[in-house]
């Protein structure tokens, strides 16, 4: 039998394992902006990124919710979808499209204090005790020592490897072989 594990929250590429509240949350950081590099390659989402569109990257929040970023040094203000993970710089909230950055003015200095309001969120995905989450990672081999759940005791491994020669261990080894 195989067991699910779950990613701890600091793991940058699964986000963190509890999300803010679901509407009328508000939340102040960091925002910077990405691009020409990514334009066209497949987001977390399964979407291709277009630096056109309105949308943004965060592990605060769960793909496909909707924000209203204000960066507020200007007040400027722009609505923006969840559809990849980032940034993975310290310090960084949200990473906005260029579209979203230049409608904020965020491209010429490149990072600006934001704040994130949720307008939407996705909605919940039903989950079953068989379903393998998208934040799991399965080990081939069980965690757990004992026996199995029909009672026999767990299989030894074996090794399947060529018997080395005591001369060849001592050459690995040792970088010498014996007389």
């Amino acid at each position: 039998m195989r067991h699910p594990i779950r990613i701890a929250a600091t793991n940058p590429f699964t986000g963190p394992t509890s999300w803010p509240a679901a509407t009328n949350t508000s939340v102040e950081g960091v925002a910077s902006w990405y691009g020409p590099g990514f334009h066209g390659h497949r987001t977390s989402s399964g979407a291709v990124y277009d630096q056109e569109d309105l949308t943004a990257a965060s592990v605060l929040f769960p793909l496909g919710t909707r924000l209203l970023v204000t960066n507020l040094a200007n007040n400027r203000d722009v609505e923006v979808t969840i559809n990849d993970h980032g940034p993975y710089v310290k310090g960084r909230q949200i990473d906005l499209s260029r579209k979203a950055a230049r409608v904020l003015g965020v491209i010429g200095p490149g990072t600006a204090h934001v704040r994130m309001e949720v307008l939407a969120t996705p909605p919940a995905a039903p989950r079953s005790a068989s379903a393998t989450s998208s934040r799991s990672v399965r080990f081939p081999i069980p965690l757990t020592h004992g026996a199995s759940s029909n009672g026999s005791p767990p299989p030894i491994p074996t090794c399947r490897c060529r018997p080395l020669l005591l001369a060849q261990i001592s050459t690995i080894a040792f970088g010498w072989a014996p007389l």
